[in-house]
């Protein structure tokens, strides 16, 4: 332990990553009781639900298997990689900039603490104000003490200055291509770099297969499948009759236990008390309520919305702080391996010039792949390699220009190549072909491997309005335990008549 502690104190660049795996484990620890708090009131939610309701998300058949402590931990790590990276990276940085100013007690004490009091007040309910008042609490606290116990000087030289240009570079580029493509950057990522490879593959079949109930813990009642709602008394005004079926029509269930519903409906005369948690949010008519309903209930759960400011926070996590922790990573490893051959400083900057170069290559994969023009016939030939630009600029370009796959490529080799992309983009493109076949090639992918080609297949046919499919993709929303499935099964139900 001595030998350890003589290391790290001698190595003050590792600081700051130890600090950072910390502070993740402490927002991974919190996380998965939360989770498992969030999963009991949502099982108790589902099952107060209706039979009767025909279409709801999450359906008992996908909660049946998120309940072990495998699920709520995976299901957990989505708030560790979002919002703990974002406090622990703040952490780390306000730690540091105050030990440069000499004012560490003090800085550090403040900002988590006013951290805590502001998100305590913006987060008070379904028990997420206990996990998010933890987060900004103990991660400041954690990081602080590890450093008190394991103080390392910070020592400036040209060489660290080179290191930080070079790490500063390295975001620059990355947000460079991330910032402008917005949310789709996260497809790009998807399509293009982690569906070429098969640890690509796993990740994103991970994230598909846990991020439920991380996202479900903190969605808006606009974006629920299943919205619930029940009477503020037995006593109705007439008139109100029609309001099950006006609530129905917009995916709100009538539940009978009050504290299991997402809104409350109180009547005072000819007026409509729009409640959430004992408070009235929206007072309406009752007359023009019925006339406009899909509008009222909108700026219902709009002005409900407690969780915004923390959907903004992880979003923003994910794109600042997410990456500044696997550059840290990263930059570690190559180090310490680095330095195996070459003394300091010389080691710092043959990691940091490796770290740039990853960053440039994966950019150009991810953002930067060119379109290029096609003519008709012979273009695509025999499945290769998916990880070829040429072969994805080209399906690219047919999706852009609303090209029909029929006419550039034969379909049946897509249908049966092993590659997962040709596959994805068949599913795609055919959403634009005019062909008599392509609802029946669709059906086929239907029942794809993966489960990622099977929802944009379902996504294909309800743009196409493909009316033959519905009985596939009820079955499979009935029957299905993955949320993404059973997801895409009802958006595209929802487009067909």
């Amino acid at each position: 332990m001595n030998s350890i502690y003589k290391w790290v104190t001698s190595h003050s660049w590792i600081m700051p990553v130890i600090q950072l795996i910390a502070g993740l484990a402490v927002c991974q620890l919190l996380a998965v009781f939360y989770m498992a708090h969030f999963y009991g009131r949502l099982v108790s939610q589902t099952q107060d639900a209706s039979s009767l309701y025909p279409f709801f998300i999450p359906s008992l058949s996908v909660l049946k298997g998120t309940g072990g402590f495998k699920d709520l931990f995976s299901s957990a790590l989505f708030f560790s990689t979002s919002i703990g990276c974002g406090i622990s990276v703040v952490s780390v940085v306000a730690l540091y900039l105050a030990k440069i100013a000499g004012r560490f007690s003090t800085i550090v004490t403040l900002i988590g603490c006013g951290a805590w009091f502001y998100l305590l007040m913006l987060v008070n309910t379904n028990g997420f104000s206990l996990f998010a008042s933890g987060c900004f609490v103990l991660i400041p606290l954690t990081i602080r003490w590890i450093d008190k116990k394991v103080s390392a000087d910070i020592r400036f030289s040209w060489f660290g200055i080179s290191n930080m240009l070079l790490f500063i570079l390295f975001l620059l580029i990355v947000y460079a291509g991330w910032f402008p493509a917005g949310k789709q950057a996260f497809v790009s990522v998807r399509d293009r770099l982690l569906l070429t490879n098969s640890h690509g593959v796993s990740a994103t079949h991970f994230y598909y297969r846990y991020s439920f109930l991380a996202a479900a813990s903190i969605e808006s009642l606009e974006q629920k499948r299943l919205r619930t709602w029940t009477p503020a008394t037995t006593d109705v005004t007439t008139g109100a009759e029609s309001l099950e079926a006006i609530m129905q029509q917009n995916r709100y269930q009538l539940v009978t236990q009050p504290a299991n519903a997402d809104l409350t409906i109180g009547f005072n005369g000819q007026d409509l008390l729009l409640n959430q948690a004992g408070s009235t949010v929206l007072v309406v008519s009752l007359e023009h309520f019925q006339q406009q309903a899909v509008d009222y209930l909108h700026r219902f759960s709009e002005a409900a919305d407690r969780f915004e400011f923390l959907r903004l926070f992880a979003y923003f996590s994910l794109l600042i702080g997410f990456p500044i922790v696997l550059v840290s990573f990263l930059f570690s490893g190559l180090r310490l391996a680095v330095g195996c051959f070459l003394p300091e400083p010389h080691a710092g900057i043959t990691a940091a010039l490796g770290v740039l170069l990853v960053g440039v290559v994966l950019l150009f994969v991810v953002f930067f792949t060119p379109d290029i023009s096609v003519s008709r016939t012979g273009q695509i030939q025999e499945p290769v390699p998916t990880c070829g630009f040429e072969r994805q600029a080209m399906f690219a370009y047919l999706q852009k220009q609303h090209l029909d796959i029929y006419q550039y490529a034969d379909p049946n080799s897509l249908l049966q190549s092993r590659y997962i992309l040709d596959r994805l983009w068949l599913a795609k493109l055919l959403a634009d072909s005019n062909s008599p076949q392509r609802i029946d090639t669709l059906q086929v992918l239907l029942e794809d491997p993966d489960l990622v080609v099977r929802c944009q297949a379902m996504r294909s046919l309800g743009r196409l309005g493909a009316v033959s499919a519905v009985p596939g993709l009820r079955r499979i929303f009935t029957s299905t335990t993955s949320w993404y499935l059973q997801d895409c099964a009802f958006e595209s139900l929802s487009w067909l008549p």
